[in-house]
């Protein structure tokens, strides 16, 4: 199962992208270690797709984002993009 999740920022600057990807990675690891609802939802899903209004423009940004976005979901054990 896919989760997509939608982010819009005024502000096109990637460092906004890559803080909501952090915050939604500390969610959905309380997500699964939490009985709720929540957790109910995340059981199966295996890929989370952020879309953004932001594009990565530079090798920078997307060096950033899988250093710091990817190790976080890596141990999430769920794919990026």
């Amino acid at each position: 199962m896919t989760i997509y999740q939608m982010k819009f920022h005024q502000n096109k600057s990637t460092s906004l992208t890559i803080a909501d990807a952090k915050k939604e990675a500390k969610r959905i690891s309380e997500y699964f270690k939490t009985p709720s609802k929540s957790q109910e939802r995340w059981q199966g899903v295996k890929k989370w797709i952020l879309v953004s209004n932001i594009a990565f423009a530079s090798n920078d940004d997307k060096l950033k984002w899988n250093k710091d976005i990817k190790t976080l979901f890596t141990k999430l054990a769920l794919e990026i993009s």
